[in-house]
């Protein structure tokens, strides 16, 4: 509980101001799947709101973090807008994030540092952001 206590002023930090924008650097699909890059996918952490871009789509929701569980937080109250013709990397980018991006979905936490945050999904699927 500590751990998630110190993630929560990064998720935290717009109490008076817009949070920290984060850019998606990779994703992993599955855990026995590799990692690969991103196209310009971003999210906006406000309070225990997010939103941002798949880079073909736009995204909103809250989040929740468990207490009975450290580091772990749920999204609710996702909205993804349809990609339309997006194609491309764009498209590659957002067609990994979609199916993460679900009311519902959890992930664990770390910040390996002050500029990164890795969330862990229950399959092993990992989204890494950097500021």
């Amino acid at each position: 509980m500590r751990r998630a206590l110190a993630l929560v002023p990064l998720f935290a930090l717009a109490a008076c101001t817009s949070g920290p924008t984060w850019q998606v650097v990779s994703v992993r699909t599955a855990e026995d799947q590799p990692a690969t890059e991103t196209s310009v996918a971003r999210v906006r952490i406000d309070d225990h709101r997010f939103t941002g871009t798949t880079g073909c789509a736009d995204v909103t929701g809250t989040f929740e973090e468990y207490e009975e569980e450290q580091d772990t937080v749920s999204l609710n109250e996702v909205e993804l807008s349809d990609p339309g013709e997006c194609s491309g990397w764009a498209r590659h980018t957002h067609d990994q994030l979609a199916p993460l991006l679900t009311d519902g979905a959890s992930f664990s936490i770390s910040s390996p540092a002050d500029f990164e945050l890795v969330l862990v999904g229950e399959h092993g699927q990992t989204l890494r952001l950097m500021q």
